[in-house]
């Protein structure tokens, strides 16, 4: 996919009656001159809701260089240790890696704790993505997505 990101911006919203500003990012695929906007989410704001054990809602979002291996890294866990992704939801959403030296969305050693794991219309670009997993008692996953 040849496409281009731009810069972070504020975006200003309003969500049960009360206006708040967060990051947005605009992509433009190349190939057919569409656009769309996400909201913009760095890996250390995602690793910091894994450890809280918080749940992870990646809907309609721009994640860029997202690693597992570097979560567990950061946080001191071995290589074969699997980290828990709960209650995780990522429609419409996309991956980018294009961190040269690592080349890889890393999902690798995740359990999943929800049985309705989703990445509906989610794209992933350059790299790797699946290495092992856990879905639990996912009865209801969803891993239909486009590249």
């Amino acid at each position: 996919m040849n496409y281009k990101v731009d810069k972070p911006f504020n975006k200003y919203s309003a969500r049960n009656g009360k206006a708040f500003s967060e990051l947005a990012i605009k992509v433009k695929c190349k190939e057919n001159n569409k656009e769309k906007e996400y909201i913009f989410i760095e890996p250390k704001k995602i690793y910091k809701w894994i450890s809280e054990k918080k749940d992870i809602n990646l809907n309609n979002c721009y994640i860029k260089d997202f690693s597992l291996r570097e979560y567990r890294r950061i946080t001191k866990k071995g290589d074969g240790e699997y980290v828990t992704l709960r209650n995780f939801s990522a429609e419409c959403s996309f991956f980018d890696c294009s961190n040269k030296s690592n080349n890889i969305i890393d999902f690798s050693w995740a359990k999943f704790t929800n049985d309705n794991i989703s990445f509906n219309r989610s794209c992933f670009v350059n790299g790797n993505v699946w290495w092992y997993h856990i879905f639990g008692q996912c009865n209801k996953c969803n891993f239909r997505w486009s590249k």
